[in-house]
């Protein structure tokens, strides 16, 4: 665009522009035999008007960067394991740890005695799923301390001339949080049952000067936590936000929990991307428990490692022209405009010496 106070061919100007423009369009139409010379100026004029269209390669969406974490520390011998996978969206990567004790599968709560689980899955298709679980039958030291976590993560480029924006579709199942063989009374001691799970989403936007704009977008998640007067074990939201939504469950063999809902939105923005910017995001899932008294049972999940298509997490990245549209093309070079109306100009006098 020029810097001048009014818009270029805007408003009644641009009428009029666009009216004389179609009338000399007409007129070289009436020439049956229309050269290249005459030809050349109107294709001029159409091409200097048409908008810039933004390249589908100068979006670089780059592959996701998948790992996985899983540790057991119990008075078994400490298990870990990690795994670290990159793919396209919607490709077979997949990053996934698995660590067993005893053979037992998920959940193992609160039958599976003496046992501990701790799984994390991230792919390259949006699916995720992480939890740890372990029933102890005895006092134990050290205490007992399960973790699984997986992240999921990429970049956005702009190098388009326009500006664009990202969108993400996500669902997160039910975080949940369940205990056994813990009553509403305090240990006063590490060996109290503590639990978390957690989902974050969190975006840099860089720009091209080098400074970086963060957020956080998604904090979902709950977390044990001892009223200290009356001793009572609770679930609370990570989120103020979210309190009112979790709610308590109890199971007949005497275990109870805590949950969130689930999260589903069709359509969280990631922000608008200016040209030249960057953005980076990254998903992380966690799951953590530690116990070490009594006959204890805990768990911690969101979702089921072992079932995805059932019982699995899943998001999706969409990116789009967030250019507001316009009713009045932008000329691509002014220069182009003046020389075509020019030479237009020069064949309408040509035409007319003609007749006369």
């Amino acid at each position: 665009m020029f810097a001048t106070d009014e818009p270029f061919a805007s408003g009644f100007a641009y009428e009029l522009l666009r009216i004389e423009f179609r009338k000399l369009i007409l007129d070289c139409k009436e020439e049956t035999s229309m050269n290249t010379h005459s030809r050349f100026p109107v294709l001029l004029l159409i091409a200097a008007w048409a908008p810039l269209p933004m390249a589908a390669d100068s979006i670089d969406i780059s592959d996701l960067k998948l790992s996985a974490l899983s540790i057991v520390q119990s008075p078994l011998p400490d298990l870990v394991a990690n795994d670290l996978a990159t793919g396209p969206r919607g490709s077979t990567a997949v990053a996934q740890t698995l660590l067993h004790a005893n053979g037992q599968t998920f959940p193992n709560v609160p039958t599976s005695q003496n046992a501990a689980f701790s799984s994390a899955v991230s792919t390259a298709s949006g699916a995720f799923g992480v939890g740890v679980n372990g029933f102890f039958l005895q006092n134990s030291l050290p205490v007992n301390r399960l973790v699984a976590g997986g992240t999921t993560g990429g970049t956005i480029t702009n190098n388009s001339a326009a500006i664009i924006s990202a969108d993400v579709n996500f669902f997160v199942p039910a975080p949940t949080l369940q205990v056994f063989g813990v009553g509403d009374f305090d240990p006063k001691s590490d060996r109290d049952a503590h639990a978390q799970a957690e989902i974050t989403l969190i975006t840099f936007l860089n720009h091209p000067d080098g400074s970086s704009d963060f957020r956080l977008l998604l904090d979902y998640g709950l977390v044990l936590f001892r009223i200290p007067l009356t001793g009572a074990l609770v679930g609370l939201a990570l989120d103020p936000e979210d309190a009112g939504k979790v709610t308590r469950f109890d199971e007949p063999d005497g275990s109870f929990g805590f949950r969130l809902p689930d999260l589903n939105v069709p359509a969280l923005s990631l922000g608008n991307i200016g040209v030249g910017d960057t953005l980076e995001f990254t998903y992380t899932y966690q799951a953590s428990m530690s116990t070490g008294f009594g006959e204890t049972g805990v768990l911690a999940a969101i979702g089921d490692p072992f079932n995805l298509s059932l019982n699995g997490g899943h998001f999706d990245v969409q990116v789009r022209d967030a250019t507001p549209p316009s009713a009045v093309p932008e000329p691509r070079a002014p220069a182009a405009i003046g020389l075509g109306l020019l030479m237009l100009g020069q064949l309408g006098r040509r035409r007319r010496q003609t007749k006369s």
